[in-house]
């Protein structure tokens, strides 16, 4: 994942209030719900593999891969 997709990710989570948005890239697709506020993340190749998490989780999981201090 680089650093483009990590911003994108960030501001998503930090914008969505309330619903759903899903984002698609080329080996994995990501499924925000603010309702939850849960993370999905599905392997494209398999898409029976898949990890859902806090939004909390992912964004530090984020931030530390970049060192971002948002």
């Amino acid at each position: 994942m680089n650093d483009y997709i990590r911003l994108q990710l960030l501001a998503g989570i930090e914008q969505l209030k309330s619903g759903r948005r899903y984002y698609e890239y080329n080996t994995f697709n990501i499924l925000l719900d603010a309702d939850r506020p849960t993370v999905t993340v599905v392997d494209e190749p398999d898409v029976h593999r898949e990890s859902t998490l806090s939004f909390a989780d992912f964004q530090v999981l984020l931030r530390s891969s970049t060192g971002l201090q948002l």
